[in-house]
């Protein structure tokens, strides 16, 4: 899929299969089976990949354009910051 260093513009949707990451200077590895995602630290921190992806069987994936992914980020984080405000109006001592 991508080795570390890479630039990094897709975040990833495991669909079928199995992907196996490992990282050059950790000598860790994990695996992504349906369901997981992969791909975020590059698109969050506008890092080069992290880590080095490879399919282990046969793998089907989704897959976001960067800038996709990072705009549901920002919007959900509005939501989220609108919520946090909400309810500290409705503490009497942050009230106004």
């Amino acid at each position: 899929m991508f080795q570390e260093g890479e630039d990094g513009n897709l975040f990833y949707i495991v669909k079928e299969g199995v992907l196996e990451m490992t990282t050059d200077a950790l000598s860790q590895w994990k695996y992504f089976k349906p369901g997981d995602t992969f791909g975020e630290v590059a698109l969050v921190h506008n890092y080069k990949r992290t880590s080095n992806v490879r399919c282990v069987e046969k793998a089907k994936l989704y897959f976001l354009d960067g800038n996709v992914f990072r705009k549901i980020i920002v919007d959900i984080n509005k939501v989220k910051l609108k919520d946090r405000i909400y309810f500290l109006s409705l503490i009497k001592i942050f009230g106004t």
